[in-house]
């Protein structure tokens, strides 16, 4: 139960995402469901332990508070060359759009050049965007959610070149071109965990979810299913219902797929979705059907809105995913690459917190405290 051993940008993909987030990372995008219980049915005293509701209460406890620390505090051996251009290709939606604003500040605290490129999301696009990228010359390129397999072509043109890449928000693990991946499996595993800990506290142990996943993003799915283990290995009585649906499909289709799972499935007091961009119109949908009272809206990577609705009591928690802070990490990648300096290696440096009613103030997107100042410390500059 402790979250620290499982070790928001999508982060992104045609339109996706951590980011978290923060990805085309594509995969199968066929929809599908699969469901998970324990047992049938069960009421909260026979769905989990007393003692597991305590251990799962004990293990959320700390990502209630704001962390302390900027998850990176290993300085550079010396200030980085200015005058580096930088390429950035991520995908079309908001939180990659926010993510990319963040990586031309932090390279501007480097004296560096930046140009963003976004991609639809589609493997053709996003090999075109980053061969794009290339053309540039540039010192370095960011990726975010783009896995190897779709990017393996034009990754060959930038080892080719001597183009060192930083990638986040997929399950690979780093290899030439790519110098580093900012987050991967472990942060998505961690949060997964902290998700499901929190359900079966919060419903003393009586949790029945569906959980909306996107298999175009696998590494959303690692998420999900660490959730669904998560709950369901604690809660003898809960279940966990994966239903998988297409990028396309948020804020058109999917907020009344929602719906109709809810009313096919009246035990469901639970909706949990991937990513914070795909609960879009969910809040409104389910109030329309008269659903706002019987589930209660999770997920990973809280957006904006998310907050809104967090403040406004139509959506209920969120895991952070902090995609200022992981283009802030993606620059520093290449920081430590250019004045030769090892990368760092903990998988679960990027902070996180679980934001619920009693600890949002604001909606605004959560990012650790002063971390600009701290990566700004670590840069030596001002």
């Amino acid at each position: 139960m402790d979250v620290s051993l499982i070790g928001r940008r999508l982060l992104a993909v045609a339109g996706v995402i951590v980011a978290v987030v923060l990805v085309a990372a594509c995969g199968s995008t066929s929809k599908s469901s699969s469901s998970t219980s324990a047992s049938s049915g069960g009421s909260a005293s026979s769905g989990a332990s007393s003692a597991n509701v305590a251990a799962a209460t004990k293990a959320v406890a700390p990502y209630l508070q704001e962390p302390t620390g900027n998850g990176i505090t290993t300085p550079l051996t010396k200030k980085p060359p200015t005058g580096k251009l930088i390429a950035a290709v991520e995908c079309n939606l908001p939180v990659c759009a926010a993510g990319l604003s963040a990586a031309g500040q932090a390279a501007a605290a480097l004296g560096w050049k930046f140009k963003p490129l976004v991609s639809t999301g589609t493997p053709e696009n996003v090999v075109q965007q980053i061969n794009a990228a290339l053309a540039l010359h540039p010192d370095g390129i960011i990726l975010n959610g783009f896995q190897d397999a779709v990017t393996e072509t034009a990754l060959k043109h930038a080892l080719a070149e001597h183009v060192p890449v930083v990638n986040s928000g997929v399950p690979d693990t780093a290899s030439p071109p790519i110098i580093t991946e900012v987050t991967h499996t472990p942060v998505f595993n961690r949060d997964g965990q902290i998700l499901g800990n929190f359900i079966v506290s919060d419903s003393k142990g009586d949790a029945h979810v569906a959980m909306f996943n996107m298999p175009v993003f696998p590494i959303l799915t690692s998420l999900s299913n660490t959730l669904q283990k998560t709950i369901t290995s604690d809660c003898s009585a809960c279940s966990v219902k994966i239903i998988n649906e297409e990028l396309t499909d948020v804020g058109t289709t999917l907020p009344a797929a929602v719906v109709s799972t809810v009313q096919a499935n009246p035990d469901i007091n639970y909706v949990a979705f991937a990513d914070g961009n795909f609960a879009s119109g969910v809040a409104a949908a389910l109030k329309g059907a008269g659903l706002s009272s019987k589930v209660k809206i999770v997920g990973q990577n809280a957006s904006a809105p998310n907050l809104a609705n967090i403040l406004n009591g139509t959506e209920y928690a969120w895991t952070a995913y902090p995609v200022a802070w992981i283009s802030w990490a993606d620059i520093d990648a290449l920081a430590r690459h250019f004045v030769g300096d090892p990368q760092i290696t903990d998988p679960l440096a990027s902070p996180t917190i679980l934001q619920t009613k009693a600890n949002t103030t604001n909606a605004t997107a959560w990012d650790p405290p002063n971390y600009q100042a701290a990566f700004k410390a670590l840069w030596h500059v001002s």
